[in-house]
């Protein structure tokens, strides 16, 4: 749940993201909408698919940040 917050913190932004980031966000979103909302989806995953879609996530914010302060490369 933590890592869905950072997401939705960075999405504010997304006019500025590369297409490959603008292509995982919606992977991201859809996995995460398939279930109801995004909180009923993640509560209804297993331990290790909880973790995987947190990494996926978090990876995702990371690379926004590093984008969004110049230090990343354009996907």
């Amino acid at each position: 749940m933590l890592a869905l917050r950072a997401l939705r913190i960075v999405l504010i932004r997304d006019e500025m993201w590369p297409p490959m980031l603008r292509q995982r966000v919606q992977e991201i979103s859809d996995e995460l909408n398939r279930g109801g909302t995004p909180e009923q989806t993640i509560n209804s995953l297993d331990m290790q698919s909880s973790r995987r879609l947190a990494e996926r996530i978090l990876h995702l914010y990371a690379d926004c940040q590093n984008i969004s302060a110049g230090t990343g490369d354009r996907m």
